[in-house]
């Protein structure tokens, strides 16, 4: 019989940051999306089929973040991006973890993409916040067997 291992995730223990605000009120479902802008390689093949590549210099990303309307920080992250808008003073670094397991990420220089779309319904909505990474980092981690 195979040894199959069982693992651990808590969503209560996924963090990310972005300044010194920690981002909170998150919405039900995927509440967080982290990806590269471009591929790390490019694969050319020539007409008798020899194959080269080509490594991006291109590492920025993507940092996508749903909450629910209610959350405390739709307002911090409003009022950022506004004086950003007005001053170009609204780079900050983010930081992303899974402290359950391994995944972690982060850029020194983020920044508000466009203000969160609005929606009403007779429910609670989902507010999407979209970040822009200059340079990002990451690792994609798995989570402890228990």
């Amino acid at each position: 019989m195979a040894n199959k291992k069982t693992s651990n995730f808590n969503p209560d223990e996924v963090a990310i940051i972005f300044g010194t605000h920690t981002i909170t009120g998150f919405a039900d479902g995927t509440f967080i999306e982290v990806e590269q802008t471009n591929d790390s390689f490019t694969l050319t093949k020539g007409a008798d089929g020899e194959a080269a590549r080509v490594r991006s210099n291109d590492d920025s990303g993507t940092v996508k973040v749903s909450l629910l309307q209610s959350a405390d920080s739709n307002m911090v992250l409003s009022l950022l991006h506004q004086v950003d808008k007005k001053s170009g003073k609204g780079t900050l670094p983010i930081l992303f973890k899974d402290a359950s397991g391994d995944t972690v990420g982060a850029g020194p220089v983020a920044w508000i993409k466009k203000p969160a779309g609005i929606g009403y319904s007779k429910g609670i909505e989902t507010r999407v916040w979209v970040f822009d990474v200059a340079h990002l980092e990451m690792l994609t981690g798995g989570n402890a067997a228990i």
